[in-house]
């Protein structure tokens, strides 16, 4: 996985494909991967409350512009960090001039240390897949001021075979609700299930047009995993085995 990644970050870095892709399937090209559109990330800026005093914890940053765009809107402090030392590179030369607001960190949120109280609220756009949801989220509160906000972003699928486990759908039975519930942290959560859906549709829609670009380039790898990422979650969908969830919970 972690050579994956790094290969993705470079490649997308300099894809006008991808960027393109971008645009179209989110609505900005922050040269993000997941699921999170524009009108998902206002959704989690507004429940964090961010503002210029806001100092917010991303865990799984990517290259980092995510966290640029919500700060450039709301002036809030971002630290970054991801275990790709390349994203991590390529988000420190980006914002360079931003410094003051944005930094970032070459780091495994699996091995987790933060001093207490050194940040006021944290995110996660779709990278709690990658790690142990209670070992992660118990050290994260750690490191956040009593009654912090936190906003993760998790979509839950049942593959086949895997239809028994309908209860797991729902928004305390996957691993990110069950991990809140097993530290005594409440939630709240917002469906975003249909918003997924629509993302999905748009994504495919655009990679079936920008493929002979992506061939172009010599990056067929990024649209085959757009392109089979979009067919699943749409099926998925179809069927009615996928769930996305945006939770807030406060330290």
């Amino acid at each position: 996985m972690k050579e994956w990644y790094t290969r993705f970050y470079e490649a997308a870095a300099s894809s006008e494909a991808y960027t393109e892709f971008c645009r179209r399937a989110y609505g900005v090209s922050l040269r993000q991967h997941g699921f999170a559109d524009t009108e998902q990330l206002h959704l989690a800026a507004e429940a964090l409350q961010l503002s210029p005093e806001s100092r917010v914890l991303e865990l799984g940053c990517g290259d980092g512009g995510i966290a640029e765009y919500l700060s450039d809107r709301t002036g809030a402090r971002f630290h970054g960090i991801d275990y790709i030392p390349s994203a991590i590179r390529q988000a420190e030369e980006r914002t360079r001039e931003k410094a003051d607001r944005l930094s970032f960190e070459v780091k495994d949120m699996g091995d987790l240390t933060l001093e207490p109280v050194a940040f006021n609220g944290a995110l996660s756009v779709d990278a709690l897949y990658f790690t142990d949801e209670v070992s992660t989220l118990e050290r994260l509160v750690r490191g956040l001021a009593p009654g912090s906000p936190m906003a993760f972003f998790y979509t839950h699928d049942l593959f086949d075979g895997h239809e028994h486990e309908v209860e797991t759908l729902e928004p305390g039975g996957t691993p990110v609700g069950r991990a809140l519930a097993t530290l005594g942290l409440a939630f709240a959560t917002t469906d975003l299930s249909p918003q997924d859906c629509r993302y999905a549709r748009r994504a495919a829609s655009a990679l079936e047009d920008l493929r002979p670009a992506f061939e172009r380039e010599g990056n067929q790898f990024l649209y085959e995993n757009r392109w089979a990422e979009a067919q699943g979650q749409q099926r998925l969908s179809r069927l009615g085995r996928t769930r996305r969830y945006l939770y807030l919970a406060r330290a």
